[in-house]
């Protein structure tokens, strides 16, 4: 009698000692994972779940800003806090905030208010503080004059009888009231009366403060006068601005009065310093109401002065910009400034203004919304751009973000820190995610549906303000100095409680055509006390997950899980867990059916 031949089973053994990350790709390897949770390549090639985070301090409101060169600085509406002590409450409330800093000094932009954080009194406040730009407030029965003038000719004689005439010269007539403004005429050899849109403003030691081109802003000299103003000209104790005014005033300015006369900043959509200059960019209209496509240079060591221009290598810098579109971001990078449009790289080499150059490339920027996704690392730059995630080393970006997927993200936040690149961003349908590239090894892990609006490292550390359902709060996002941190925010740290995590493999089982079955699944994993760790497996795409196993946490040996899903053409493997997680090694070993011949 004969009987069939049947094959002898056939069994594989695969072991996964070297763990990728996050790859979202249908070409996901097997030691790579589909999507995972709150998992970290800190211990690479281990995986391991992420540090924990620290609550540092609970806000009433949404910072604005958040800036930790030498301490930790951020505003809130119209304050301005530096380690979190109120520095200053007089920041205007319906504009964007930057904070920028020049050597010790912190610059809030717009607004041109500093704080210098190399000097601290004991009560935590900045003993050196004001406006970058040149504001003057005057009181003390200050005398002052105001009265009309022609642009670029000399100043008019003041009297109630004609002076001596000559070419171009100009007389107030002070017999009546209003004064009179006339110009003697050659041709009719007497005097002519003129109107003029340019007054002067006469206060001792005001020419000192400002130059032509300047916009300012008068504030409680005359209500003629209050308001922006150009400044036209200038000469010792006088300036000429572009508004009118028809007659001579003499008065004494009272410290009631509240007069302040000051400098305002260019409109700028993004400031950086670079070689002890700010460089900034606009795209739209300037404060004359023209349109503008410029990039700037403030003077020399002098933040607050931008219109400086005597033909110096100290002076101030202005240059159009050929290429459409809004700026997206700005920063100083290899001896160069970078300015990001969506579809451009312009970058501004040179020292001074004579040798300025600008470069123009045609490479995916920043996108709109991302700005703050820039973060130099290594000499490396990271940002988001409209297809995703890019580093650039000065020639053209790289794409980092091919194992995230198709998915378009908006509005992304990013700090670097240890090789680390945390970038939290929103998907299309509104849902936040921290991500985190690991920029030494080249991959990616998601941590959790949390929305950080700013991040800053600090240190070898990553503070960021995190918003969850209208609450927010500073935390420390990862770090390794605790007492460091506590001391800048005057903050008591509360350590997160065990979180919840998971790793999912990619479909396993593509690389053969036989049908198979998973008859061993070996861990050699650790658990830190109380943490706990389930095994799920899902078979041939089904969409139903059935626990295989479950692990409590104890000492660091290896967990062997016997499992027998149904025959099936592939599988996935997903692991949850509660709390401290690393996993050295996976084995899986599979059978192979027979066949009859």
């Amino acid at each position: 009698m004969h009987f069939p031949r049947l094959t002898t089973t056939r069994s594989t053994e695969s072991v996964i000692r070297t763990f990728g990350g996050l790859d979202t790709t249908p070409s996901c390897p097997e030691n790579c994972f589909s999507d995972t949770q709150n998992t970290s390549s800190a211990l690479f090639p281990i995986l391991s779940t992420r540090n924990r985070r620290y609550l540092l301090s609970s806000l009433n409101k949404l910072p604005s800003a958040l800036h930790t060169v030498n301490g930790i600085t951020y505003t809130v509406d119209n304050s301005l806090y530096y380690n979190g002590v109120l520095q200053y409450d007089g920041l205007s409330t319906d504009t964007d905030k930057q904070l920028v800093s020049m050597g010790s000094s912190v610059i809030v932009f717009p607004d041109g208010y500093y704080i210098n954080t190399l000097h601290i009194d004991k009560d935590g406040l900045c003993e050196e503080r004001g406006s970058i730009t040149n504001e003057v407030s005057y009181g003390n029965y200050t005398h002052a004059k105001i009265y009309p003038c022609v642009r670029d000719l000399p100043m008019p004689y003041k009297s109630d009888s004609p002076p001596d005439a000559g070419v171009n010269t100009l007389w107030l007539d002070t017999s009546s009231y209003p004064s009179i403004l006339k110009q003697y005429s050659e041709e009719s050899n007497g005097w002519t009366e003129i109107t003029t849109d340019c007054c002067c403003i006469e206060i001792e030691g005001i020419d000192l403060y400002f130059s032509p081109s300047d916009i300012i802003e008068i504030q409680g000299l005359d209500a003629l006068l209050d308001g922006q103003a150009t400044v036209l000209a200038y000469s010792k104790d006088c300036i000429v601005i572009d508004k009118a005014y028809t007659t001579l005033e003499e008065f004494e300015i009272l410290d009631s009065y509240n007069c302040k006369i000051k400098k305002l900043l260019p409109l700028m959509d993004y400031v950086c310093e670079h070689q002890n200059r700010l460089f900034g960019c606009r795209y739209g209209l300037d404060r004359n109401g023209n349109f503008v496509n410029e990039i700037y240079a403030s003077k020399l060591g002098a933040p607050g002065v931008w219109n400086s221009f005597y033909g110096l290598s100290t002076d101030s810098y202005t240059a159009s910009c050929g290429s459409e579109g809004a700026f997206t971001g700005i920063i100083s990078h290899m001896g160069y400034v970078v300015f990001f449009k969506e579809n451009k790289i312009h970058r501004l080499f040179g020292t001074k203004p004579a040798n300025y150059t600008l470069y123009e490339d045609s490479y995916c920027g920043v996108k709109q919304g991302s700005e703050k996704s820039l973060c130099l690392h290594n000499g490396t730059l990271y940002y988001h751009g409209k297809d995703g995630i890019y580093s650039y080393a000065g020639s053209a970006p790289t794409l980092l973000s091919r194992a995230l997927g198709n998915i378009s993200f908006t509005n992304a936040i990013g700090a670097v820190c240890k090789n680390k690149y945390y970038l939290s961003l929103i998907t299309p349908s509104g849902t936040p995610f921290l991500y985190v590239y690991d920029t030494e090894r080249g991959i990616w892990h998601k941590e959790d549906s949390v929305r950080y609006t700013q991040m800053a490292s600090l240190e070898n550390n990553i503070v960021g303000i995190k918003e969850n359902n209208g609450k927010y709060s500073a935390e420390l996002i990862m770090g390794e100095n605790m007492p460091y941190i506590l001391s800048r925010l005057n903050a008591k740290s509360k350590a997160e409680p065990f979180f919840e995590w998971y790793a999912e493999t990619p479909n396993i089982g593509f690389f053969t055509d036989d049908a198979k079955t998973l008859t061993r699944l070996a861990l050699r994993i650790q658990l830190d006390w109380g943490s706990t760790l389930g095994v799920y497996v899902m078979t041939d795409s089904c969409g139903i997950w059935k626990k295989c196993g479950s692990l409590i946490g104890g000492k660091l040996k290896t967990f062997s899980m016997n499992v027998a899903p149904p025959r099936c053409d592939h599988l996935k493997l997903k692991f949850v867990g509660k709390g401290g997680c690393k996993i050295y090694s996976l084995t899986k070993v599979f059978e192979y059916s027979g066949e009859v011949i």
